[in-house]
């Protein structure tokens, strides 16, 4: 009736579907392994990048770049040094980045509360609640989305404003570059130079952006009406 299954019949019949299952999780596994190696290569070099940038911007506990939630942290303070560099407001960058990523976290223990009390009653409620909290969540992880979009456009215009663009639609459309882009601009200064920016015609550095306030009679940098 099912000749697909002719040819499992009996000792070698099993013997290759045995065989098969065999070979499946063997490759299954060669897939998993390679996929945990590259996210942990791309995490390295984003780690590295962003900790290269944030030292070099002068922000304190720049090793947070290596923890997760605290990365989020280190490119929201890096898209507020570029907004005051281009004579913004600051923002929330470095508040809103965390407590969004925080946020989904926090939903999903909420949705596997209310899936188990749906199973035990039979609750048409608590089926409800998972649905609202489950588009609540993807709200959140698209704004989030959106967001770090924003502000790493903001770190490529004050690393790098030249090629801010190119590396913003690379970003995009190719993923994978992100890390690659930032491991690169890990020794550059804000503004884009490869040296301490100097304060003055006497060549002394500035202080470090985050302790740095300009004074009244101190020229802000001009308004770029591309900064947003």
């Amino acid at each position: 009736m099912f000749p697909i299954f002719a040819n499992f019949d009996g000792y070698g019949g099993a013997e290759r579907l045995e065989e098969g299952l065999v070979l499946f999780f063997g490759a299954y596994l060669m897939i998993l392994l390679f996929t945990m190696i590259v996210s942990f290569v791309i995490y390295v070099f984003q780690s590295l990048g962003l900790y290269g940038m944030s030292k070099n911007a002068g922000i304190s506990n720049p090793w947070l770049a290596w923890i997760p939630v605290g990365n989020l942290w280190c490119i929201g303070t890096l898209a507020e040094r570029s907004n005051l560099h281009y004579g913004k407001g600051k923002g929330a960058w470095s508040k809103l980045l965390p407590a969004f990523a925080i946020a989904i976290f926090l939903f999903l223990p909420l949705i596997f509360l209310f899936a188990v009390i749906a199973g035990l009653y039979e609750s048409l409620v608590a089926v409800l609640l998972i649905l609202i909290i489950y588009l609540l969540m993807m709200g959140v992880a698209l704004a989030l989305a959106v967001m770090n979009y924003v502000a790493l456009y903001k770190i490529y215009r004050l690393f790098d404003p030249d090629n801010a663009t190119l590396y913003m639609i690379l970003t995009v459309f190719v993923n994978i570059s992100q890390p690659v882009i930032m491991f690169l601009l890990r020794d550059r200064y804000p503004g884009g130079g490869k040296t301490p920016p100097a304060q003055g015609n006497d060549g002394a550095p500035f202080e470090p952006a985050e302790a740095r306030v300009l004074s009244d009679g101190e020229q802000s940098p001009p308004n770029d009406p591309a900064a947003f």
